[in-house]
């Protein structure tokens, strides 16, 4: 019985970072798709179901907190389970986006990789 993989959405508009997170989690098991934007992450969203997305904030088009907004507004999205990934260490972010419920807020310069790898998977299973 083959286990089929988990599949996460990375939304992030650097690229080096976008292409680091893309080969952790490739090499941790999950299938991966990446969106450089918070309307591609929509759209995205809309289309097809993932088990788990990764949000950055600070992004062109639209930020990070406006694209949750958007999720949990339509029934297809409203259960998605998102973990916010972003440079912006503001406890008032991340209080809002745990109300919009985020099941995590990691500041980039705060966690290794391998701490967010571990809560996706804790998260997911």
């Amino acid at each position: 019985m083959t286990k089929t993989k988990k599949k996460l959405l990375i939304v992030e508009d650097d690229q080096v970072i976008s292409q680091m997170m893309y080969d952790k989690f490739t090499k941790s098991g999950f299938e991966v798709e990446l969106a450089m934007d918070g309307e591609e992450a929509l759209a995205m969203v809309s289309k097809n179901k993932y088990d788990m997305v990764l949000l950055d904030i600070l992004m062109p088009k639209m930020h990070g907190i406006e694209v949750l907004i958007q999720m949990r507004k339509k029934d297809e999205t409203f259960k998605m389970p998102v973990i916010i990934l972003t440079a912006l260490d503001s406890p008032e972010r991340e209080l809002e986006a745990h109300k919009l419920g985020a099941i995590e807020y990691f500041v980039k310069s705060k966690y290794k990789l391998d701490d967010v790898v571990k809560k996706v998977k804790e998260a997911i299973n």
